[in-house]
């Protein structure tokens, strides 16, 4: 067993018996569904998603920040 001291990192790959991009985290890689062997060459690194910054607009609000409502006619 190796003494490391950290995690390998994520990564990305396509399983070629699952047929699914699948997330890796084992050194050497394998697929967590169905255990098999992955090349490691045609991994990469996997970017997690960033939250979006700046002010949201969520769905009741309009572009000014203000409550949008429906008038009956």
């Amino acid at each position: 067993m190796p003494n490391s001291t950290h995690e390998p990192a994520m990564r990305e790959a396509e399983c070629p018996y699952c047929e699914r991009s699948v997330l890796v985290y084992q050194d050497p890689p394998r697929c967590p569904l169905c255990d098999c062997p992955l090349d490691g060459e045609r991994t990469h690194p996997y970017a997690f998603p960033q939250p979006p910054v700046g002010p949201q607009v969520g769905p009741a609000t309009g572009p000014e920040g203000e409550a949008e409502t429906e008038t009956e006619t």
